[in-house]
């Protein structure tokens, strides 16, 4: 018999946050490829989900699938439908393909039609739109852009991205060395590190020193932190019903038909959202 998600408690529900980074809470089972506390557990999403069938009411992925190849997401999308229980609830959040071509053409027509004040904005969506897509390190572009100083252009910059501006804005070096550290202390993320070090001095002795970036870049393109595919509201809804889920919809950051949803902060912090650039899209099994 399947319980109903028609109500104001989550309780006794199983709520899974799927490659949560930073952001978890204690009433989910949180999962990270590189875990920052002990309240976030190792998995690597390109694998089986450790759940049995129909055994999971929620699953929750914010800015994850753009991140995976096309043929990873499909994957992971069909595991999720697997462990979920019938009525059960998946909510996905990914940039905004739409909202960013849209941004990017309005700024283009004004920048072509002689407008000064739109300079700074046409940067930084060119930027926004394709730096994660072709970066070969870490930041890439946009965290250089947010820690050179005082930006002209800071309200439209937050608007876009919202906190993850104002942490890099006002700390950047102190965010960039607290990462650091956190992942120095994860074994796992050390070790791979030591290797991928190896592999690229072995790279430099047999193909030389282009053969070398090659192998870095290629480790780094691999690291997770590239973009590799981006979706609009049809793609999503199309790989979602592809799926085999229903009822899919779009809805806002503070909107969702898990129970509490709001209480977890998790898209939302304080009433602010976390990432306004986002998609936000929810289906049911």
């Amino acid at each position: 018999m399947s319980r109903s998600l028609d109500s104001s408690s989550s309780q006794g529900l199983v709520l899974v946050n799927l490659a949560c980074g930073s952001v978890f809470h204690p009433a989910w089972r949180n999962f990270d490829v590189t875990p920052v506390t002990p309240q976030v557990k190792y998995l690597d999403i390109r694998r089986r989900l450790p759940f049995e069938d129909a055994s999971v009411d929620v699953c929750y992925a914010a800015h994850v699938l753009e991140h995976l190849r096309r043929i990873d997401a499909r994957a992971l999308l069909a595991e999720c439908y697997r462990v979920i229980r019938k009525e059960g609830i998946i909510r996905l959040v990914v940039p905004d393909l739409e909202s960013v071509v849209r941004d990017y053409l309005r700024l283009l027509e004004a920048v072509e039609g002689g407008s000064i004040e739109a300079q700074h904005d046409y940067e930084w969506i060119l930027i926004e739109m394709l730096d994660q897509l072709v970066r070969h390190n870490s930041g890439g572009a946009m965290s250089s852009y947010l820690r050179g100083g005082k930006l002209p252009n800071a309200k439209f910059v937050i608007s876009r991205i919202g906190l993850e501006a104002e942490r890099l804005m006002d700390d950047g070096e102190g965010y960039k060395a607290a990462s650091r550290k956190r992942n120095i202390r994860n074994v796992r993320h050390y070790l791979r590190r030591i290797r991928e070090e190896i592999v690229a001095l072995l790279a430099t002795v047999f193909l030389g020193k282009d053969g070398s970036l090659a192998v870095r870049e290629g480790i780094f393109r691999r690291s997770g932190e590239v973009h590799l595919w981006m979706y609009d509201r049809y793609s999503l809804r199309q790989l979602l019903e592809t799926s085999g889920f229903r009822n899919v919809r779009c809805c806002q950051a503070g909107e969702s038909s898990i129970p509490g949803f709001q209480d977890y902060q998790l898209d939302t912090v304080e009433g602010r959202t976390r990432k306004p650039d986002s998609l936000f899209m929810e289906a049911s099994k």
